[in-house]
């Protein structure tokens, strides 16, 4: 489903990635050769319906899916005639070796239920916020905030070395937040780790760890701070709606003081003094997911 939903919308598209199943042109000859075998893919009837908004009085048109034959079907005279009377191009058939590495994709497939983007992101919204979507483009954003965002997301420069080094990308350290190919990359490496194919790094190693400076952690907490004053502003102008008022009627700088405070007041920022230089006074924060702060 996170496939679908960052643009492999079609189960053509998913198994393309990982080479799982073999296309075969959608004649009656061709597929006359392959009875037997089983689906890889859905086969689709899909259409578009056009119906009035009620309160926007426009028209809207409505993609709509019709599941003829699922996946893991075993492909018969019948269906084969169901197929060519549909008037598809190709369908996907299993491989051989269906179980290999990659089985674990084929598995999670059978229990998709979407059967493109828009379902997709709908039911990630669902799951994330317990409620249906307001619209489709809010439903598409929730994607993009959680991965492409850079006001939302960052990688950082040593995140996006780590991840290059790890992936054998070549993309430079200034796109500081995930890619398509990245999370592709990602889910074939889970799947070679479920394969016991690939080596599971430790978290606990100082090789997989970094300091973060305190400017960093303050630009993150600027940039919290900066959020809430933003809301802020926009709840004072939704009650203001009719009313003559100021900048300074909106903003209110101790709501951006409060979380940097807040950040360095002693009771929540634990601290330690390195002294490379016998002049320079450098205050670092290290945790560990396992032992909590380190004083």
């Amino acid at each position: 489903m996170l496939l679908r939903s960052i643009g492999y919308e079609t189960d053509k598209d998913i198994l393309e990635l990982f080479g799982m199943a073999d296309e075969v042109k959608a004649d009656k000859k061709s597929l006359l050769d392959h009875v037997g075998k089983r689906l890889a893919a859905r086969v689709l009837r899909s259409w578009t319906e056009d119906f009035v908004d009620e309160d926007t009085g426009e028209v809207v048109s409505i993609e709509r899916n019709e599941v003829i034959l699922d996946r893991d079907s075993e492909l018969t005279e019948d269906s084969i005639e169901m197929i060519v009377d549909l008037g598809v191009q190709s369908i996907f058939l299993q491989k051989e070796d269906a179980g290999g590495d990659f089985s674990i994709i084929y598995n999670t497939l059978n229990k998709d239920t979407s059967n493109s983007e828009l379902e997709a992101v709908q039911h990630i919204y669902r799951q994330l916020r317990s409620t249906d979507a307001p619209d489709d483009e809010t439903a598409r954003g929730i994607i993009d905030k959680l991965f492409f965002s850079d006001k939302r997301y960052d990688l950082g420069e040593v995140g996006r070395y780590k991840i290059n080094r790890k992936l054998g990308f070549p993309l430079s350290i200034t796109k500081k937040v995930l890619t398509k190919d990245d999370i592709i990359a990602i889910i074939k490496y889970l799947v070679q780790l479920t394969n016991a194919k690939a080596e599971i790094d430790d978290i606990d190693h100082l090789s997989n760890r970094r300091v973060r400076t305190v400017g960093e952690q303050l630009y993150a907490q600027f940039g919290v701070g900066l959020a809430r004053m933003a809301r802020t502003i926009r709840e004072r102008m939704n009650v203001r709606d009719n009313e003559v008022f100021t900048p300074i009627d909106l903003i209110n700088a101790r709501t951006l003081s409060s979380v940097i405070n807040s950040f360095l007041g002693p009771p929540s920022f634990h601290s330690f003094w390195i002294k490379p230089i016998h002049f320079l006074k450098l205050p670092i924060n290290v945790v560990s997911p396992h032992s909590g702060p380190v004083v």
